[in-house]
């Protein structure tokens, strides 16, 4: 079930988890990548 409305979004953590997907996913990529090459 995927919340339509933007207010909807911020309170389920699907909408919160949706949202900050890529930031999340970047960064802990990149903190993946660094901690291999080291």
């Amino acid at each position: 079930i995927k919340p339509l409305s933007g207010s909807n979004k911020n309170i389920y953590p699907t909408g919160l988890v949706q949202h900050v997907d890529r930031g999340t996913l970047e960064t802990c990529l990149h903190i993946i990548v660094l901690s291999l090459s080291v």
